[in-house]
């Protein structure tokens, strides 16, 4: 049990970037407890150059996570804060300032 242990814990410490090997949960359970937890639910979504899922996760009250998760089905907190808002701009016109 304890190899099965340690092998788990070095693939998705090899799988996942450093700073997200403590914050990091079997996808399924990381969004339960977003859900649960915080009345989070998925507000974006895209995907990374590495082939990673970047998502961010939001509530009514305005909290915030956003969420990274390998194709193995870890899923690790990037940030996390308040005051989330959904904005749609237009894309300014060519010559015109941003």
């Amino acid at each position: 049990m304890k190899t099965f242990l340690a092998t788990t814990v070095l693939a998705v410490s090899l799988a996942m970037p450093a700073w997200a090997q403590y914050n990091c949960l079997p996808r399924e359970r990381m969004l339960e407890g977003l859900a649960e937890g915080f009345n989070q639910t998925r507000r974006i979504v895209g995907t990374t150059h590495k082939g990673m899922l970047m998502e961010i996760y939001a509530s009514e009250e305005g909290t915030w996570t956003a969420v990274i998760s390998n194709p193995q089905g870890d899923s690790c907190i990037a940030a996390y804060g308040g005051g989330f808002e959904s904005v749609f701009e237009e894309l300014p016109e060519k010559g015109d300032d941003l």
